[in-house]
Order: structure tokens, then sequence, then C-alpha cells
């Protein structure tokens, strides 16, 4: 993926967000029995996947920083607290913008660069698929920033990702962020299984778009469709006009364009109800170090072309990786440059709050998957 940019920070023990709303104990969600007094702890709802440095910071082979980042998991509990954080991942690679399967079985597939070679940019990235405990780690294909399907009626499991990748197989990363797209860049699907037994082939969907990037892939609640940004890049700069597209999953017709005001655009996400859409937008005041850029805030829109945007976040602190929970009540997203997550409610009706503390040195970031691990143990 390419500008879902990143911060950092560490996190407390335990943490619960004031002016949140209440969550709910669902009905497939076990509690935890404290045995010693004799009382139910609290239950795990669900669970953010997100990346951070913290136990490689100052490594002497993490250089950019960001290359010491690892998987880990927050769990969000039933009295509103979140977790300490666990880790998933732990080598001297980079892995990146995890995405947990929607079904409940705790499949996670990321970025990595492990696979690369010496003469690549730091920065490539090749997909891998693991279960939630971190087992069963297997190589997928090369590209970035991962979305999973639905899952299937009657419980049955997600089965294909999309993603971005070079158009021409050799294309190289366009700039230096963590999972920057290239040039040639196009959007992706294909059937996990297959893909893993039979050798399938992804299949390209944006072929016939010349000339553009097209990233960040988001695969609708229905299954139907898929969102992505694209743009035209610019030669010796970051900066782009990146718009949000939909098209249909199955690759029929041309994809068409949501936004068109020219303000950029990074990471958008459907919503649950698959009625909204989340993003980042390029519309906030200039920060200090910056002072003829906008910075990134959150925002939203209906899920129809030029709808209007609301924008969640005012200020001029960059605010990146925007995610849903699962039942659509909050916003988890990355904050530059306090290098921080928060979290805040979805209707914008509080101020964000912080989840994570400077209690250690390192970045945490790209908080990029919210979701229910319906199996096996999740809280540690």
């Amino acid at each position: 993926m390419n500008t879902r940019l990143f911060v950092a920070l560490a996190l407390p023990l335990l943490f619960i967000a004031p002016g949140l709303p209440e969550p709910r104990l669902s009905a497939d969600q076990d509690e935890t029995l404290n045995t010693a007094e004799g009382t139910q702890g609290p239950a795990v709802l669900s669970t953010i996947a997100f990346t951070s440095t913290r136990d490689n910071h100052g490594a002497s082979w993490a250089v950019p920083p960001i290359v010491g980042g690892e998987i880990y998991f927050i769990d969000y509990m039933d009295d509103g607290t979140f977790s300490a954080p666990r880790r998933m991942t732990a080598n001297t690679y980079t892995d990146i913008f995890p995405a947990l399967s929607p079904d409940g079985k705790g499949k996670v597939v990321f970025d990595s660069n492990r696979r690369r070679t010496p003469s690549e940019p730091v920065n490539t990235s090749d997909l891998f698929l693991m279960n939630h405990d971190a087992t069963e780690l297997q190589f997928l294909t090369r590209g970035g920033s991962p979305t999973w399907s639905p899952p299937g009626p009657h419980g049955k499991a997600s089965k294909n990702i999309a993603f971005h990748a070079s158009a021409s197989g050799t294309g190289l990363p366009i700039n230096t962020f963590p999972g920057a797209a290239t040039e040639d860049s196009d959007i992706f699907t294909v059937n996990v299984d297959d893909l893993l037994e039979n050798g399938a082939v992804p299949r390209n969907l944006t072929v016939d778009r010349v000339a553009t990037v097209d990233d960040d892939p988001n695969w609708s609640p229905d299954g139907g469709s898929i969102i992505f940004t694209s743009y035209v890049p610019t030669p010796s700069s970051t900066l782009t006009s990146s718009e949000i597209y939909i098209m249909n999953a199955d690759g029929t017709g041309q994809p068409q364009q949501l936004t068109k005001d020219g303000i950029e655009k990074r990471g958008a996400a459907w919503s649950p109800d698959g009625l909204r859409i989340l993003f980042a937008c390029r519309s906030g005041a200039p920060a200090a170090n910056a002072p003829t850029v906008a910075s990134f805030e959150i925002c939203v829109m209906d899920a129809v072309a030029n709808s209007p945007i609301t924008q969640l976040t005012l200020n001029n602190i960059s605010e990146l990786t925007p995610t849903w929970s699962p039942d659509g009540q909050l916003i988890v997203f990355h904050r530059v440059p306090s290098n921080q997550l928060w979290v805040m409610p979805a209707d914008g009706s509080a101020p964000p709050a912080q989840l994570t503390a400077a209690f250690s040195s390192g970045f945490n970031l790209l908080a990029t998957s919210w979701s229910v691990i319906a199996v096996g143990k999740r809280a540690r």
C-alpha cells in the first residue's frame, strides 16, 4: 500500500475510551472466568490488527525504523476497554498492513518484504497468509494492501483477496512509503485456496486503466464491489490528486469515479453496512513543519457518486488509515506527528480519544483491520 503513511507510539496495559458507545456482547462470544476470584472477566468482542516497531526500536538492522515493523493485535473488550498489545510476528523483516478475515476464522494476510532481493527497495512487498496465532505462515504472491472478500453463506469462509500489484510484474515501489504501489500498479483478485493449491494466477481487474496508479482496494460487505484509489503519478512528488473509484468485484463493466474534487484521498474503507465510505482526505490545515501542504483528516461519505464529504476531524494534524469497528460504531486511526493510535465514535459525536500512550519508543501504526476472531484463544 502506498501513502497510508505512519506514526510512532506505544500502548497502555488497559485503556477505556471516555465518551465512546457502550459495547454489546454478541451471543457467539465467550466470557472469561477469573477462577481465582470466581468472577467473570471482560470478554473479547473484536480485535484490532496493526503494525508496531516497539520491540525493534533502535535495532541496528531496522533502518529506516519502519523496517522493524511487526504485526500486533489489540482486543476490544465488552466492558469498553482495550487489552494490552500482543506480538504476532518476530523477525528481522518488515511485516505491515495486516488484514483479518471477516469470517471469524482468524486468517491474516499481510505485506512483508522478506522475499525481496538485495537489489530491490526495502519497501518492496509480497503477501503472506498466517493463522491468528501466527502459525502456518505461507507465501501468496507479490503485491500489497490486501483486503478480504466477505464470508460466504451459512458461515462459509472468506475465500478471495484483492490487492494492488505491478501489472508488468517487474515494477518497483513508486516512493519510499511502506508498501508503496508501483508506477504500473493495478488491482488484482485471487482465490487464496486456488493460489496455494493449484498455483492460480491473480486476475487483473484494472488492466485497461492506462497510466494510472490503482491501489488501496477494499471489498464491499455484500461482495459485489471493490473500491480503490487511483491517480496519475507526478514525477518527483508524493502529493497526488488521488480519487475514489468503484468497480464490480467480478471485473465486469468499467470502474466508476465516486469523488471528483481533486483532493487527495487514501485508504478508502466500506462501513460494515455497506452504506458509507471512510477515508483519509488531504483537507486539513497545513502542519507547522509543512506550511504549504494540507494535512490529512478523517472523512466519510455515502457510497454514492459525488456524495457530500463529511470531515470528522478538523485540525492541522495528519490522521490516516481509518478503520471501522465490526459494528460500525467506532473508528481507529493513527495520528501524525504524535505517533499514536486514536479511537473515536464513527458519527463524530465525541472527540478522538488516545488509544496508545508513549510508554515505550517506536512506531505503533497502520491499524488496517478490526474484526472478530471467533476461533481459538484471543485475549491474552
